[in-house]
């Protein structure tokens, strides 16, 4: 055992044997009451705070999941469309190509 823990537990043994002997008087015993009190109340409202904190904090996160699942069925609907469209529009061309080729075969057999 170190000489820093000793002096500590002889420091808090003398604070202890003090604080006995001065809540015997009135005033004093008041005012340890009173800052009990007050350090009662202040954990209170901590714990008041953070819970406030923790209410916001799991408000917000929820709300950003929500964003994240409304973006990503989003993102896989614009997806299924473009995909659909692309497949109209190929099938189009397809079609406009074949159009054209029949029409050039026909021109080249026309001019023969």
């Amino acid at each position: 055992m170190g000489y820093g823990k000793l002096i500590a537990f002889a420091g808090g043994a003398l604070a202890t044997g003090v604080l006995n002997v001065a809540s015997k008087s009135p005033r004093v015993r008041g005012a340890m009451v009173n800052c009990v009190a007050k350090g009662m109340q202040f954990k209170a409202e901590a714990d008041e705070a953070l819970q406030n904190i923790k209410d916001d904090a799991e408000d917000v996160c929820a709300d950003a999941r929500y964003e994240a699942r409304v973006k990503a069925a989003m993102d896989a609907r614009r997806a299924e469309v473009e995909e659909r469209i692309r497949a109209e529009v190929e099938a189009q061309m397809a079609e406009e190509a074949a159009l054209a080729e029949a029409a050039l075969a026909a021109e080249e057999a026309a001019a023969k």
